[in-house]
């Protein structure tokens, strides 16, 4: 049997752990459906206006540091 470094161990579980991670990602992307627009029919948007207005006061600045 051949004696295995560290290094050469590392390699290997790495290789394999990264195949594991990118075989699953491949076969999850290929389940993936295209989602419509949600925003299309959307019946109360005005709560949004409310919104806005609570926070007509803020304002937006910058500061280095």
């Amino acid at each position: 049997m051949q004696a295995c470094s560290r290094r050469g161990f590392l390699r290997s579980v790495g290789l394999s752990g990264a195949g594991l991670v990118f075989s699953r990602q491949a076969w999850a992307l290929a389940k993936l459906q295209p989602i419509h627009d949600p925003l299309q029919h959307y019946p109360y948007r005005q709560w949004e206006d409310l919104y806005r207005s609570e926070w007509t006061w803020d304002s937006i600045g910058y500061a280095a540091h």
